[in-house]
């Protein structure tokens, strides 16, 4: 099973690698193992994928490095945007993760040589975790989850996964649900167990510089769409405009998920004919503003009147909808919320968020929220109190990485 997932990896991925655009391409050479060696000895590799999955693990590696101050730290991501969301944090040394193929694999691991590889979320790299496991490097599962999405195909794939599933050293998920799943796939029920949700451990970054700050709090009330995805902020920009009729002084931030996004939003945004301004050049009393930054996005969320996270009225799974929760802010989400089924589950049951299903009903939600004050801080500070009734699992994480690194002392 190995040879047939290596030979699909090479004649579908790698074509697929190499027409991939140029800032891609940039980090091609790295990702296939050449980089300067670290100057480290038997460092801890933590990995992440996301923007949300790298400020978690940033979090993270800060509370490491106060229990564990003698280790030393190296975290990979995958794509740039990681890269730039990552530098500021508590590690020793940033790379990028490697391509899963026997080469790039070894090469890495020979570079790197850790005494630990902590893996973040759902990543699953056959190659790596059987190199690791040749190598017998204790490698961790944390913050695990298996969504509704992948858990059929997974199901299908149930004799390879539990072969490489069985190379984790223990494995952490974020529910209960989530340690049914992987046990369902094979996986020693002794490896697994729960220890709740890293990111309920808000930490929303440095303060916004000044200039956005006096921005923001010149403009209210402030609606904040975030993390949006295509054919959203259509979406979004309708509702919007429905909303100023009955509140004319609304304005609206849009933030991208991606990056690569902001040219295409800013032209959608220009079509509305509504006035702009993009983060990156402030000006104006502008009516909408594009946040084409990285990693402020949370901090602004203290500024708005309302919230909606995107990824979820379109079928992508949606997105993290616990910054805001730990403003205290009123929420509203689209029906897909599969990445995100506990969380969304629990808000919705206990009336600190509000589901959408459509422009014309975000308009209507929008709407309520700003002319009741009442409903706007019952939903906040319920947010706000499911947050705060969940943190510790980052404390109890860093017990399980101290416990296997005296095991392996």
């Amino acid at each position: 099973m190995y040879f047939l997932y290596t030979l699909l990896l090479f004649f579908f991925a790698l074509p697929l690698l190499l027409l991939s655009p140029k800032k891609r391409i940039g980090s091609f050479a790295k990702r296939m193992g050449f980089f300067d060696r670290p100057n480290l000895k038997k460092p801890i590799w933590i990995h992440a994928v996301s923007v949300g999955e790298v400020l978690t693990m940033k979090y993270l590696m800060t509370h490491l490095k106060q229990e564990l101050p003698g280790e030393s730290l190296v975290l990979s991501t995958i794509t740039q945007t990681g890269q730039q969301v990552a530098h500021g944090g508590k590690m020793d040394t940033l790379i990028y993760f490697p391509f899963d193929f026997h080469y790039s694999v070894r090469r890495t691991l020979d570079r790197v040589d850790p005494k630990l590889v902590v893996i973040a979320e759902t990543e699953i790299w056959p190659n790596f975790l059987h190199a690791c496991s040749q190598r017998k490097i204790p490698v961790l599962w944390i913050n695990g989850r298996i969504s509704d999405k992948s858990y059929p195909r997974y199901l299908w794939i149930r004799s390879f996964l539990k072969t490489v599933l069985g190379n984790y050293t223990q494995i952490s998920m974020q529910s209960e649900v989530d340690c049914q799943r992987v046990k369902s796939l094979g996986v020693d029920p002794k490896k697994v167990f729960s220890v709740g949700n890293l990111k309920y451990d808000i930490h929303c970054g440095p303060p916004l510089p000044k200039d956005l700050i006096k921005y923001l709090s010149s403009i209210q009330p402030l609606w904040i769409a975030a993390s949006t995805m295509p054919q959203e902020e259509a979406i979004v920009l309708d509702a919007f405009r429905q909303a100023r009729e009955g509140i004319p002084e609304l304005r609206l931030l849009i933030a991208p998920r991606h990056p690569e996004r902001f040219d295409e939003v800013e032209r959608l945004i220009e079509k509305s004919g509504f006035s702009y301004t993009r983060r990156s050049h402030l000006r104006g009393d502008a009516t909408i503003i594009l946040l084409d930054s990285l990693g402020e996005l949370a901090r602004t969320f203290e500024f708005a009147c309302v919230v909606f996270v995107g990824g979820s009225l379109v079928a992508h799974g949606g997105h993290n909808i616990l910054e805001p929760a730990f403003f205290a802010k009123p929420i509203l989400f689209g029906p897909h919320m599969e990445n995100f089924r506990e969380i969304a589950s629990r808000f919705l049951q206990e009336e600190a968020a509000i589901t959408v299903q459509s422009s014309s009903e975000l308009t209507k939600k929008i709407i309520a929220i700003l002319s009741d004050d009442r409903l706007a801080k019952e939903l906040g500070a319920n947010a706000k109190r499911i947050v705060d009734e969940n943190r510790g699992a980052t404390q109890r994480t860093v017990n399980l990485i101290r416990e296997q690194i005296g095991r392996i002392a």
